[in-house]
């Protein structure tokens, strides 16, 4: 999965990638500079790029290397209910260790969050 490419979430280092799927990292912005030359950014080479604030690579026509989107980032819980209460715990293991004959159906449920 991926989000839609977001200026101020690539310079707060969220990992960009382009059309061709290589991963690019944020290096520094430079509003005064022309206008596909605002953004500098490096591949999974280690090359520099340098782009528009929208991604755009250059000019009008899509690219393989304009910067489409960032990595779709989750982070998995597992909770367990009680009438009127609930914990989670970062592993399943975790959450099975604490067994109580009031859990709500027995078993711990697994939640996966959007970050």
């Amino acid at each position: 999965k991926m989000k839609p490419f977001d200026l101020e979430k690539f310079k707060s280092g969220a990992v960009g990638i382009t059309r061709c799927g290589d991963e690019v990292t944020f290096v520094a912005h430079v509003p005064e500079a022309q206008i596909f030359y605002r953004l500098v950014f490096m591949d999974s080479k280690g090359c520099i790029g340098q782009c528009a604030e929208t991604g755009r690579y250059f000019g009008h026509k899509e690219t393989d290397l304009d910067i489409i989107g960032h990595k779709q980032e989750t982070k998995t819980y597992w909770i367990n209910m009680y009438e009127g209460s609930c914990y989670w715990y970062e592993d399943k293991s975790c959450a099975d260790d604490q067994p109580n004959c009031a859990r709500i159906n027995g078993k711990a449920y697994k939640v996966e969050i959007e970050l």
